[in-house]
């Protein structure tokens, strides 16, 4: 099968590095020939809208809007929470991936689900995220996300709480948009060198420029490597990703944009450390790892994308988008698959899979000012169409074998695989839907928003080889509403309050063979935002309620099957500040309080009890940076920030493994060594702080965080 998947990975590979290299060829020599253009000025980009929204080279963490809704929006026209991780913070954080970036962002807790780090599971208000967004456009996945490289984004956008008027079906927690780096006019030309702890190398090539003398023609293409170890004994991984995209004005107000992404990913299989069965975490070096030799974690992922876009006079927008997405996934190895016991011995078990996904996505709509009353509103209109095929080809093998985790055998003898179709699955889903908004000016400081969502959706599991169902659900003409109102208090406050639907199809069936139906529910928002020094520091406050109906619970009666009783709140606030305190002074902190409960659940001891246990009810970030004054030390900018976490844990039957609270440190120091040329600094984890980041049961995937480590990085720019 790795002979396979090595064969499969050929075609991709080739036809994303002839991309590369017809992109970055002629721009680079467009790039050498502009060696006395401003390093710190850049072309001009085109963007979705009217409103700018690219935070690359503002040399600020505030950011004024975002294209997670349709278009750019101001964020002070959004009526929920909404965190902005911009480039500047991502460079001086370095920060490449990201689970990294969700884990510095307000509210939002990241499990992992691998020791590498290359799957995780992430959390906001007591939620979890079944999809995110490339660029707006809708991405389903029904696995947990995988590492995505943010050397090719702009910015990262996350929305907190539901947002069904245009994300369509899933979980309330979060929506995480990617907004990649686009094309630009001017020619510019960025590199960066790093290495750090446990021998990890990266390197980086970003191009971009105009391809004609008008510069109607533009391209971009980035280019990365990543060579590391880790901390986990035997545990190496090496990342490669290519970019390019190619925008074209057709005319004066039509850009057509087209490119594609490619990422590999060579890493080990590693599910993390098993517990005592009376909950006890190991007491092990943090270097500990459950893996064997032939342990394999190979991924692959292709996107592929077209836009267009015609901005209308008026100052609106007609865009068509499409996407298409690949990934492939292959692991083998070794996992815990029961207690450790009191000598440290603990029983194996091994697992192979073979993962493929595809994903399509469409969306097209029109967003346009209008006049009514003597007063200016605006109404958005559109339609998507998303289509998810996945399929699971399972081999378990049943040999059985034991190692002591004090003394791990990284020797154990690979097993003779068979092939089997007892576990494959095929899963179909598909979803389409209309959406509309309008906001309507009442005064020059009321505004008003309402809107909604017609949403169509269908999902089948078969097995691949009799082609029986295994499960199917549908759901058919289910409207979502959306209801706000925004209140400019000054030219720098604005108060808004919000309401939204939950609506989540569930596959479950009844023991008399019916589906359940979706998962319903409501969120309530009420919050002040603010703009500050001229526009240079964003701040917000918020307080939500999100109450969850109709979740499955296991028939403690038939086993099985499900009955529709569930009930679950979750409620809580959350605030944050981020932006320029002074041209020399950047900072972004933030604090989330939540609290989970459910309603109803499975038995009377479950009610009342958290929904989720993993969603720390205290959460806080700081960032900051200062740019040291010339007559000190020239070209100096100091850094630090914490993360704090309060205690979460997990319940397997009456048994609770328990991970403490911890804050976490990190540092930096970085020096412009010319105006073109910059080193830096990066320490994570400064104090050592010795805590498990994760923790599940007693037979696997308890993790511990990293221990103290750098980063040294080499930027350069022309």
């Amino acid at each position: 099968m790795l002979e396979q998947m090595s064969d499969r990975r050929w075609p991709s590979r080739a036809l994303s590095l002839a991309v590369t290299a017809v992109l970055l060829a002629p721009l680079a020599a467009v790039a050498a020939d502009s060696t006395t253009a401003d390093a710190k000025t850049l072309g001009k980009i085109r963007v979705d809208g009217a409103t700018e929204v690219t935070t690359e080279n503002n040399g600020s963490y505030a950011a004024t809007a975002v294209t997670l809704a349709k278009g750019g929006q101001e964020l002070r026209e959004i009526p929920q929470s909404v965190s902005v991780i911009t480039r500047q913070r991502l460079d001086d954080q370095n920060i490449n991936s990201l689970p990294e970036a969700l884990k510095n962002t307000t509210g939002v807790t990241v499990q992992r689900g691998d020791g590498s780090g290359f799957f995780n599971s992430s959390y906001a208000r007591g939620y979890t995220t079944d999809s995110f967004q490339l660029d707006g456009l809708n991405v389903r996945s029904e696995s947990i996300v995988a590492d995505l490289d943010l050397a090719i984004y702009d910015r990262v956008e996350v929305m907190r709480g539901a947002a069904g008027l245009f994300k369509g079906t899933g979980e309330p927690g979060l929506t995480v948009n990617l907004a990649r780096k686009r094309a630009l006019e001017t020619a510019h030309f960025n590199s960066l060198l790093s290495g750090g702890s446990w021998d990890s190398y990266r390197g980086e090539l970003d191009v971009t420029g105009a391809l004609n003398d008008a510069g109607t023609v533009r391209a971009r293409g980035v280019a990365v490597y990543e060579d590391r170890d880790s901390y986990l004994d035997h545990s190496p991984a090496d990342k490669q990703v290519i970019y390019g995209t190619l925008e074209t004005d057709l005319t004066e107000s039509t850009t057509l944009s087209v490119g594609g992404t490619y990422q590999e990913v060579d890493a080990v299989f590693n599910q993390g450390l098993p517990a005592y069965a009376d909950g006890r975490l190991l007491d092990v070096a943090r270097s500990t790892a459950l893996v064997s030799d032939w342990n394999v974690q190979d991924m692959e992922n292709m996107d592929l994308f077209a836009e267009l876009e015609q901005r209308l006079d008026n100052g609106g927008q007609f865009k068509v988008a499409v996407r298409r997405q690949n990934r492939d996934m292959f692991y083998q190895g070794m996992r815990g698959a029961g207690a450790v016991a009191a000598n440290g011995d603990v029983r194996l078990q091994y697992l192979r899979l073979d993962f493929e996904q595809e994903s399509t996505g469409a969306d097209v709509f029109l967003s346009t000012p209008f006049e009514w009353l003597g007063r200016g509103h605006v109404v958005t209109v559109g339609a998507d169409y998303s289509k998810l095929d996945k399929s699971e080809d399972r081999t378990p093998d049943s040999t059985v074998a034991t190692t002591n985790v004090f003394n791990h055998n990284f020797q154990l003898v690979e097993p003779q695989w068979v092939d089997t179709t007892a576990t494959d699955e095929v899963l179909k889903a598909e979803e389409y839907g209309f959406y509309g908004q309008l906001r309507l000016s009442a005064t020059d400081s009321l505004t008003f928003i309402a809107g909604g969502r017609v949403s169509w959706w269908e999902s089948t599991v078969r097995n691949p080889v009799t082609r029986a169902v295994l499960s199917d659900a549908e759901a058919e003409s289910e409207f979502t509403p959306y209801a706000a109102v925004v209140y400019d208090l000054t030219d720098a406050l604005t108060l808004y309050a919000s309401y939204t639907d939950i609506f989540k199809p569930q596959n479950q069936r009844t023991a008399l063979g019916t589906q359940l139906e979706p998962r319903t529910g409501t969120q309530y928002e009420a919050g002040v935002k603010g703009e500050f020094l001229a526009r240079r520091l964003n701040a917000s406050a918020a307080v939500f309620r999100i109450e969850d109906e109709n979740r499955s619970i296991a028939d403690v009666n038939n086993a099985g099957f499900f009955v529709p009783i569930g009930e679950a709140r979750s409620q809580g606030f959350e605030t944050e500040v981020s932006g320029l305190i002074t041209p020399a002074w950047n900072l972004t902190a933030g604090y989330a309080f939540t609290e989970t409960e459910f309603i109803r659940g499975a038995t009377a001891i479950q009610t009342g009890q958290p929904l989720s246990t993993l969603t720390p009810k205290h959460a806080f970030t700081l960032w900051t940076t200062y740019t040291l004054p010339d007559h000190w030390v020239r070209g100096l900018d100091v850094g630090g920030g914490v993360r704090t976490s309060s205690g979460v844990y997990s319940d397997a039957g009456t048994v609770r493994f328990e991970s403490g609270g911890y804050s976490i440190v990190s540092a930096r120091v970085g020096y412009r060594i010319t105006e073109r040329l910059n080193a830096s600094l990066n320490v994570n984890n400064v104090f050592d702080k010795n805590y498990y980041e994760r923790v599940t049961n007693a037979t696997r995937q308890n993790y511990y965080g990293e221990p103290m480590n750098f980063t040294l990085t080499l930027r350069a720019s022309f």
